[in-house]
Order: C-alpha cells, then structure tokens, then sequence
C-alpha cells in the first residue's frame, strides 16, 4: 500500500475514488444544475486529460510550443485574477493544470498548480469541488516527496479551513493538528510557521466546546511568540493583545487587562509615552471594564490620554480621532454625566466636519444609534427545549438623551417569559443617539436578539416544547 492510499483509508481526509496514482478526480457540476458540488467519476479527470501517471505523457507537441503555452496561460491567471475575473482565472488554472499532467505526469509543479486551482475554486464558490483538488493536491504530495513534506501544510490547513465553515470541526482540527507536526517536524517545535494552525485549532475547539484545549492553543502560539521577539520588546504586543482578546472572548476581563497593562508598558518602554500606538490598547483596554460593567477611573482615564495623545500629533486620520472622543463621551454617557458626554460628541462631530473634512464621515461615528449598555436576559435552558436557536425582534425609539421609549416586541419565535425579559432588560438599556447637523436626534431602532445553542450541545432528539401561554400584556409594552 502506498503512502498516500494508506493515508486515504485512515480516515484523516475523506475517502473518494481513485486514479492510476492514488489521486481522485472530479468533474464540476454545470452552474445552471446545482452549485458547491462535484461528482467523482473513477474512468474520469478534472482537467479533460487522461488520468495522471508517473511518468509523462508521449511527446506530441514541441517543448518550445509547450512553455510558450505554459507562460500564456500563467500570465492570463494572473491578468484575470487582478481585475476580478475569478471564473476566467479557473479555466485558465484547469487548461494549465492540465497541459503541466499531459507534458510531465505526477509532479510537485502540478501539485503547486492544482493549489492555484483550489485556490479559485474556493473564490469562485466552488467549495465542494475546492476539497477535491485539496485532497488531490495532498495525495500527489505525499506520494512524490513524502508524508512529512512541509508542502503538506498548505493544503492541509485550507482543507481544514472547508472542514470548519461546513461544520466538520473535529475533521478541522485533525487536519491541522497533522499540519502542526509537520512544522514541528521540519522546523522546531517553537516555529513561527505554526501560528495560523494554533490560531485555527484555538477557534475550532472554542467551537466544540473544548475551551481548555483553546486555551492551550492560545498560551502555546503567545509562547511561540514571546521566544521569537522576547519578551520585553513592544514587537511583542500584537500577540499580547491577541491573547488579550482571547481571554475577553470567554469573559476573563482581569486577565485580559492584566495583558493590556504589560503591552502599555512595553510601548512606554520602546517608543515614549506619548506615542500613537498606545491609542489603541488604551482603547482596548477601558473596554474591558466597560464589557463588566466596571465604570472605573481607571478605564475613564485611559481614554481621556487616548484623545490627549491624538491631540499632541498632527496628520493623524480625523476619523481614528474621532472615534476616540465618542468612546470618551460614550463612557461620560453611561456614567450619568450626559452633559459632557454631550459636549465630547459635538467636538468629534465638527472634526468630522470641519473644512477640508468630508461630512459623510459623521456618519460613520453619528448616523445611527449605539447601543452602550444592555445586560441580555441568560434565558432558562428548559424554555428552548427542542429549539436550537430562537429570536427576539424589538422595535423601539432612542430619544436625544439615548434611553429607550415605545418599545415593543415586534416579532420572536422565543417563549414569552424570554420576550418579556428581553423588553425589561432592553428598557434599562442605553445608547449614544444619532446626530443631525451636530444635534442629537430621536430615531427608530429595530433590533433582533438571537439565542442559540453551541453545536456541541444540540441535540436533534429533544422535540418538546415548552408549555403556557404568553399573558397578553406580554405582546407589547
């Protein structure tokens, strides 16, 4: 048995028919019969040739006429593929991929262009046919260098990427863990080549449920960092700050602060304190408290040197300035002090405007309400029996002064007692209003608040539903 025929029957990619040499071949299926599938014909190929073999093909045009065909054809996919004409980039790939079979057999240069034919696959929305080819592409691989190649880890992470956005996540993480062994393999165990993979299984086990393991994942690639550029250098904080963002995500604001606080002072250290890079971990790192709802003058005062380090540098994007007064004023807003927060907006609102500014960019802070404060209702498990997800739509006005008035609920396949929690948590909810010519203004708002149950807890056996009826004072406010 072969390397790569042993590998298909293991289980680690999807078993599919083969050809002379281990590799499967597919024939799209026709845009007007289906889309995002292919059929695997045995006898067949994607490419219009006859099934590869090792050795090439009879010679039966001139090398020279051969090359000069194969530059044509590489320089058309890239002449498509800057102007956005993915679809003629595909067939342009397909006829290269498969003049390069015809001409010289099973190859590394074939597996190189079958990547480029995924590749456009995947733009083109071709995904189904994209996981053929990657598994093509692997086989070809493993049979022509060997099952440890690190020409197998880009393959192999794409494929995961398929594997994960169609729901197969443990598929995902057992590509991708065979694509970090590979790196180890070749590179070390601390390589940078890694970084992509653990940011991808980090995701796919937070999918399944497995936060630990995302977690693992997550320390590991900071680690892996931290011996690249060590660990008192400012190159380190965009891990810092990923890392940050990880322990926002499962609700360990502390943590996370805790990171913000080292990337501040590595910054300090390395470029002065006035500089712009703070800005934005200062941001970062009020959000924090304002995501647990700590108004603290810790969080408050950061924002306020956010807008003073603005204000020490010219030529900076009015936009990026402006967005650090509305946070200021968006933090004055929830901690009552409504008439400041009031005079932070209008200073943003004419730096948006002012001359040589675009008044359009107002609207991308003012031209519709934020909301600043909303504690969701955390709904009874046994009020969604038998439904994996449910919605709440809720119509409402945010008056100037950003509370909330005429609410109601406007459609939900929740239970009632969820809708009614959801509009007595959303009549204490606060926003920023939307301004019009520098005022604040009253403006309708509909939103939908969606539960879901994670994948790895659903379950299709559950059928019950919830018994009672809603009380008619639960329709509308």
């Amino acid at each position: 048995m072969t390397a790569a025929a042993g590998f298909l029957r293991s289980g680690l990619v999807p078993a599919i028919a083969v050809g002379a040499f281990g590799i499967a071949f597919a024939q799209e299926i026709e845009p007007e019969a289906t889309t995002d599938e292919v059929v695997v014909e045995p006898g067949g190929d994607l490419f219009g040739v006859q099934p590869v073999n090792d050795e090439p093909v009879a010679d039966s045009q001139p090398l020279d006429d051969v090359a000069g065909e194969i530059d044509r054809l590489e320089r058309a996919i890239d002449s498509h593929q800057r102007v956005g004409r993915m679809d003629e980039a595909l067939a342009a790939a397909r006829e290269l991929a498969g003049l390069i079979e015809d001409r010289e057999g099973a190859t590394l240069g074939l597996a190189d262009t079958l990547m480029t034919v995924a590749d456009l696959q995947l733009e083109t929305g071709k995904r189904n046919a994209a996981e053929v080819t990657l598994t093509q592409v692997i086989a070809l691989i493993e049979r022509k260098d060997y099952v440890f190649s690190p020409l197998l880890v880009e393959p192999l992470s794409v494929l995961a990427g398929i594997y994960s956005t169609t729901g197969r996540r443990d598929d995902a993480v057992t590509a991708l863990r065979r694509a970090r062994h590979i790196t180890h393999r070749n590179f070390g165990i601390l390589n940078m080549e890694q970084i992509e993979i653990a940011d991808a299984l980090a995701d796919n086990y937070y999918y399944l449920g497995k936060i630990g393991d995302a977690n693992r994942e997550n320390r590991f690639a900071f680690r892996v960092n931290e011996r690249e550029y060590g660990a008192d250098s400012a190159e380190l904080v965009p891990a810092i700050t990923k890392l940050a963002k990880w322990y926002e995500r499962i609700g360990e604001f502390s943590v996370a602060r805790r990171l913000h606080r080292r990337s501040i002072a590595l910054i300090e250290k390395d470029y002065g304190p006035d500089d712009l890079r703070l800005v934005e971990v200062l941001r970062d790192f009020s959000d924090t408290f304002r995501r647990q709802n700590l108004y603290k003058n810790e969080g408050r005062n950061a924002l306020r040197r956010a807008v003073e380090i603005h204000n020490q540098h010219e030529g900076v994007d009015v936009i990026d300035r402006a967005r650090s007064m509305a946070d200021l004023g968006d933090w004055l807003m929830v901690t009552a002090q409504r008439g400041e927060a009031m005079k932070v907006y209008r200073q943003a609102w004419n730096l948006l405007t002012a001359d040589g500014a675009s008044p359009e960019n107002a609207d991308i802070i003012f031209g519709k309400p934020k909301r600043l404060r909303y504690n969701p209702p955390l709904p009874d498990p046994s009020l969604m029996a038998g439904q994996n997800e449910i919605f709440v739509d809720v119509e409402f006005a945010v008056t100037r002064d950003g509370n909330v008035t005429n609410l109601s609920i406007a459609d939900a396949t929740a239970h009632w007692r969820i809708q009614n929690d959801v509009r007595v948590a959303m009549r204490h909810a606060r926003f920023r209003p939307m301004f019009i010519d520098g005022e604040p203004a009253r403006s309708p708002v509909r939103y939908r608040w969606t539960y879901r149950i994670p994948d790895y807890a659903r379950t299709d056996a559950a059928t019950a539903k919830p018994e009672g009826d809603a009380p008619e004072q639960a329709a509308n406010d």
